[in-house]
């Protein structure tokens, strides 16, 4: 499995949960994000048909590959910590804004980020901890984030 680190410390590691792979050639997971890109896979498919590339082909080209890149930072991601002591990857996510849910196991914590709409159970605001791991799932960007902090902290 190809795997992407987001830093060189060997006692952090940073990963798609379902691989590098599949996440560069399809990040998109939900409905309407497929559908945008199909739309803007036939478009590019279009304006690529015609010989002359004018501006709005090299416009969709840059819109498209923005809208890649945030589909990207939103899939599921998992940050391996083999030295970080549980204590200050729980400091680090309070401090980023985390919730504790009580009666959870491994220890699920909420992003307060969440929308007002957005359902308790909708696993893209949870933050799963597994201390005994060492493990953290969640958005990807978020646990970018999170390593970030535990470096800067010291812990990781």
């Amino acid at each position: 499995m190809v795997e992407l680190h987001a830093s060189s410390n060997p006692a952090m590691e940073l990963t798609f949960r379902d691989g590098l792979v599949r996440a560069l050639v399809w990040p998109y997971r939900r409905p309407t994000q497929t559908l945008f890109a199909i739309l803007c896979l036939s478009a590019l498919a279009l304006y690529a048909w015609d010989r002359e590339f004018s501006l709005r082909f090299w416009l969709l080209c840059v819109a498209s590959g923005i809208f890649h890149a945030m589909a990207l930072l939103g899939l599921p991601g998992r940050l391996e910590m083999q030295a970080a002591q549980p204590e200050a990857v729980r400091r680090v996510l309070f401090e980023a804004g985390c919730t504790s849910v009580s009666g959870s196991e491994p220890k699920t914590w909420r992003l307060q980020t969440a929308p007002p709409w957005v359902k308790p159970s909708n696993s893209r605001f949870n933050v799963l901890f597994d201390h005994a791991k060492g493990r953290l799932e969640g958005d990807f960007v978020f646990l970018l984030r999170v390593s970030r902090n535990l470096r800067a902290a010291g812990a990781g």
